[in-house]
């Protein structure tokens, strides 16, 4: 489901190895360690979830600075 609606959204554009989903566990494991996770907090929780990537520093958080879900359809 989050990886339908990742891809419906836009927030997931191309074939990936890194799902909706998979970017959701990660950011969420990130967050439970670090309330306001780096890229590089995020692509270490990845790797707990069966993926691997690389942190992309281009200025950027790597989620939407907000208390919200990432997902509330």
């Amino acid at each position: 489901m989050t990886t339908a609606l990742a891809r419906s959204s836009g927030f997931v554009q191309r074939t990936s190895k890194l799902t909706g989903a998979g970017f959701v566990q990660a950011w969420v494991f990130a967050c439970m360690d670090t309330p306001m996770p780096t890229w590089e907090d995020v692509s270490q929780r990845a790797a707990t979830v069966g993926v691997t990537i690389t942190a992309q520093h281009n200025g950027t958080p790597p989620a939407p600075a907000t208390s919200e879900p990432p997902f509330t359809r």
